[in-house]
């Protein structure tokens, strides 16, 4: 049976061995997003009642699908029902979407050391044009390289061609690849492609999941 074990073992290693990307999703993996505040911040700025919100919502999802920018459409809606704005309301929208973009405790450093090991970590992210300037203001889509943002890319997760042009961007194979996103339906997509997807519940369970893959040192498990 030790011998068993010991084979199995040094067959893995090869294949441990050639990982060369781990590529994040970022909402709920990198950072939090917390789209109950701004949500909160389009239903008060625009007076609407819980009624009034949930229809409006309704409306903004579909048209979301369509590839409808946020505050657009808030300031379109706005208009059309004569709602007067605040002057200076998109500057209380940008600031309320910083506030809203937070970065997971343990999660920068875990990055670095990826990246202090020779790993490349680029991203995958559906996210909206809104989203994404002001995550790019805190500084935080640094860490990665390429970056891969639904809102500039045309695809969404789980749509395979996603995957597909993360792959292409960084000349990986799927078996170079792990990949990280907190939304099931996304990783189940990625392992269909041949990816190794892990399903993230928290840091420390991330730094664990690596461990177990031989990216990171036992002492590297400590903080």
């Amino acid at each position: 049976m030790i011998r068993i074990i010991l084979l199995l073992v040094c067959c893995m290693a090869p294949l441990l061995g050639e990982i060369k990307v781990v590529a994040f999703d970022f909402g709920g993996v990198v950072a939090r997003v917390s789209r109950e505040a701004v949500m909160d911040f389009f239903q008060s700025s625009l007076g609407l009642d819980e009624a009034e919100f949930e229809e409006a919502l309704a409306h903004y999802k579909r048209r979301r699908a369509e590839g409808a920018v946020p505050h657009e459409f808030w300031i379109e809606y706005a208009e059309g029902r004569e709602i007067a704005l605040a002057p200076n309301w998109i500057e209380l929208y940008e600031a309320t979407l910083v506030n809203a973009i937070q970065p997971l405790p343990g999660m920068v450093e875990l990055i670095h050391t990826l990246k202090a090991g020779g790993y490349q970590t680029p991203l995958l992210s559906n996210i909206s044009c809104d989203y994404a300037k002001v995550a790019m203001q805190t500084g935080l889509y640094d860490f990665f390289h390429p970056l891969l943002l639904s809102c500039d890319i045309g695809y969404e997760k789980p749509d395979p061609r996603a995957y597909e042009l993360l792959l292409e961007s960084i000349g990986a194979s799927p078996g170079e690849c792990i990949f990280i996103d907190d939304n099931l339906m996304n990783v189940e997509a990625a392992r269909r492609l041949g990816i190794d997807a892990i399903y993230f519940r928290g840091v420390e369970a991330l730094r664990e999941a690596l461990h177990e893959r031989g990216l990171l040192a036992n002492k590297e498990l400590i903080r």
